[in-house]
């Protein structure tokens, strides 16, 4: 039976039962129903889980994107949150990114904007209620920090997502916010007497200039947002070191802030135009969600286990790893901590507390369980050995990183059930970035993103601004406290955008628009936000000139890790077989006599 002569079926149905609605089914992405009046109804896949209605249409499934199959759009109004349904493009006409369509202006606010044109951007500007990412869900903002507990429902069927800073670099004041539930907002004392949170506020009154600085500067905030004075008072990003780091040798937490992000951004760009120069043979950047890297680690103690996907080169370098041993690891030489056996890009460092990243997505979600496990017991056992006060400051949290292409492995539905079960103090983060290499959120899940499969597994869950990095340090700051007081995991989804390709070996102009990659790239860069931030507060002098110096910096010192590490001499061939057992065994000896024979046969070939 074909698909409209169902549809005629289900009306007429309809009008002859006592019921509302007859459930027909997925048709195309959405689910298609016939009310008590017999016209065709649409609840619309785009929204999930908060049943918007569009009548007599059928929301066309989800594709992806190319220009030889044009998607249908749907374009979110300004005006009012009804969505306006647009034609089908003609086969053969130019795509039209349908992510961008929900996110176009309408008439009046484009002429709106070319009236304000050349004005002041904080005096323009209007605090968004509502987000749009990848995914063709709207969700409403909430600048109040609120950790949803699993017999919570999810409020207004689409998870609130956190945010303090704005795109213009102002906080929000929360007279915008599209979500509000006071009963559910995390209280300002909340977890603080613990001492859990990442940084630790000094007073910086008698300090040096660091903390004078600072101190200063948290001050003025305070006074200028009341409305989130707690979080800025709390926030570590806003606060002085307890030591000097030794990568800046200064105690600011927020000029450290500023250049690592800018490093990372010129190590990004330097390393992957290396590898197109033939010099290094695989890289991938994280451009685009630095602000999940450094507001999350940063919220962390060094006691902290971190596990990674193969995008993190943040935590890394916020921890201590220098570009020298990056440059090391990615030219696989011999001062590479993992003795060349790894691809680049999978760094590890014991040191550091980081652990070796896998390429096989999801493996290293239930091994953060068992590192979570391993982290209880051990400050339960220091609890009994009569430690004290000391035990407190020796518990730690596992801190799990992941995209949300992993959240479709079986790893991920285990290791979160795991946790739960186990009581885990494990902080599993996803970094919603909109693909999977070339697989769209669209085609990933049907459910409201990641965050709202926490509930199921009996977790609490944080979503939150990925491109703010004063929320991500805030919610992970929490997430932490909440994790060790109650034995608990806890699962952030962190929205942001892949500004890059997925890899070097990956082009993503096969499967996504230029247009839709600078739309976000200009609206909500991390790092962009963060400078507009520093210099709409006037915050140390920081100009586009101070700026400019600092990225010169950073990237001559990246070119000299690149050099360095490219004129090393690779690792020993023995160690293809060390590291393995204690004694290497007859079979192994055995290959390894084989390989030298094989070598010193052929000199010629292999000048080692």
């Amino acid at each position: 039976m074909s698909s409209s002569r169902k549809a005629n079926l289900i009306a007429a149905v309809a009008k002859q039962q006592p019921f509302a609605n007859l459930w027909r089914g997925l048709e195309r992405g959405g689910i298609l129903t016939a009310s008590s009046g017999g016209e065709i109804r649409c609840l619309s896949s785009h929204a999930n889980s908060s049943r918007h209605y569009e009548d007599n249409i059928t929301v066309p499934r989800s594709r992806r994107l190319s220009p030889a199959r044009p998607p249908n759009g749907i374009t979110k109004k300004n005006s009012n949150r009804k969505r306006e349904i647009l034609p089908p493009v003609p086969k053969g006409e130019e795509s039209v990114q349908s992510t961008l369509q929900s996110l176009k202006e309408d008439d009046t606010t484009k002429a709106e904007a070319h009236d304000l044109a050349g004005k002041d951007l904080q005096s323009t500007y209007v605090s968004p209620s509502e987000l749009s990412f990848t995914g063709d869900t709207v969700i409403p903002v909430t600048s109040r920090l609120h950790i949803v507990t699993p017999k919570e429902d999810t409020p207004r069927g689409v998870w609130p997502i956190f945010r303090m800073m704005d795109e213009d670099g102002t906080f929000r004041d929360g007279s915008n916010d599209g979500y509000h539930n006071e009963d559910k907002i995390v209280s300002n004392d909340s977890f603080v007497n613990a001492r859990l949170n990442g940084s630790k506020i000094n007073g910086g009154a008698n300090g040096n200039k660091h903390e004078s600085i600072l101190s200063g500067f948290r001050a003025f905030l305070r006074e200028q947002y009341p409305n989130q004075a707690s979080e800025i008072e709390r926030n570590g990003l806003l606060s002085p070191s307890e030591s000097v780091f030794a990568d800046t040798d200064s105690k600011n937490t927020l000029d450290r802030l500023l250049r690592h992000m800018l490093r990372l951004r010129e190590m990004d760009s330097i390393f992957q135009d290396a590898q197109r120069q033939g010099r290094l043979s695989f890289y991938l950047t994280c451009r685009g969600e630095e602000a999940i890297h450094f507001g999350a680690t940063s919220a962390l103690e060094n006691q902290d286990v971190i596990l990674g996907q193969y995008r993190e080169q943040g935590p890394l370098m916020w921890r201590g790893f220098t570009l020298q041993q990056f440059a090391d690891q990615c030219f696989n030489n011999a001062s590479d901590l993992g003795k060349g056996r790894q691809m680049p890009i999978h760094y590890g460092s014991r040191a550091l507390n980081y652990h070796t990243i896998s390429s096989p997505l999801g493996t290293q979600i239930p091994q953060a369980v068992g590192v979570a496990l391993r982290l209880k017991m051990s400050a339960a056992a220091a609890a009994d050995a009569g430690d004290g006060s000391d035990s407190q400051n020796k518990k730690g949290v596992a801190m799990c990183f992941f995209g949300e292409g992993s959240t479709s492995t079986t790893d991920f539905h285990s290791g979160l059930n795991f946790a739960a079960t186990l009581k885990c103090p494990v902080i599993f983060f996803c970094r919603n970035n909109g693909y999977a290499i070339s697989t769209s959120v669209k085609e990933q899940y049907a459910s409201d993103g990641v965050v709202s499969k926490a509930p199921g597994y009996g977790m609490a869950g944080i979503r939150v601004d990925g491109n703010d990095v004063f929320a991500v340090h805030a919610a992970v700051r929490e997430a932490r406290a909440y994790a060790l007081e109650n034995n608990a995991p806890v699962l952030i989804e962190g929205m942001s955008y892949r500004q890059g390709h997925h890899s070097t070996s990956d082009d993503s102009s096969q499967y996504r628009s230029i247009d839709e990659v600078e739309h976000f790239a200009q609206k909500s860069d991390p790092l962009d936000r963060l400078e507009k931030f520093l210099k709409l507060h006037e915050y140390d002098d920081i100009t586009d000139e101070k700026i400019q110096s600092i990225i010169q910096e950073e990237k001559g010192a990246v070119l000299d890790a690149l050099r360095k590490a490219e004129r090393k001499p690779k690792p020993p061939v023995e160690d293809l077989f060390t590291d393995v057992y204690k004694d290497m065994p007859p079979s192994l000896q055995s290959q390894w006599n084989s390989l030298s024979e094989h070598m010193a046969k052929y000199p010629d070939v292999y000048k080692l």
